[in-house]
């Protein structure tokens, strides 16, 4: 009996971890998809796609790299032309990359985007590097939102930036 009860503490505490992971993704996608239909409503019905497609990796532990104490990163860009969303998610012990529609949604072995620009995210430098940038982007370039998700408090802070994509080298 008392090799039973060290077991189940600890079979407990793992349980309420996992819950709190969830919920705290769950919590966390949700406010994504709430600030993100709030500034661009014609695009309600992609950010509730965008929405599942998070649950549905979560669910299956392709984001098993989430945790409620570190930061979390999202470039998530629109090609108008064939209404696809490329999009990466990531921190510093994994990354997801896949390409969605309202229909479709496949995912992707390589990085979508350069480390370079993932860097920019990171260090939230893409306001001054953008402002910086010479030339325009090419025409038919995404329309990206990159989105910073960082935990102050056990509180999480959102902030989003949109911009065209531009050529950067790694």
């Amino acid at each position: 009996m008392l090799i039973r009860y060290p077991l189940l503490v600890v079979l407990t505490l793992i349980f309420m971890t996992s819950c709190k992971s969830q919920d705290g993704f769950y919590n966390l996608s949700n406010k994504i998809y709430s600030i993100r239909k709030e500034k661009a409503p014609k695009f309600e019905a992609q950010e509730k796609r965008s929405k599942e497609i998070r649950k549905m990796l979560f669910e299956n532990g392709k984001l098993a790299f989430f945790s409620n104490s570190e930061n979390l990163f999202m470039l998530d860009g629109y090609d108008i032309e064939t209404s696809l969303n490329y999009v990466t998610l990531w921190n510093s012990n994994g990354e997801v990359n896949y390409v969605f529609n309202l229909n479709e949604f496949e995912l992707k072995e390589e990085s979508l985007y350069s480390n370079k620009l993932k860097e920019l995210i990171e260090t939230w430098d893409i306001e001054d590097y953008l402002q910086n940038t010479k030339g325009t982007p090419d025409f038919g370039a995404l329309d990206i939102v990159a989105t910073k998700m960082k935990v102050i408090d056990d509180k999480w802070l959102i902030e989003n930036i949109t911009f065209k994509e531009f050529l950067i080298e790694d």
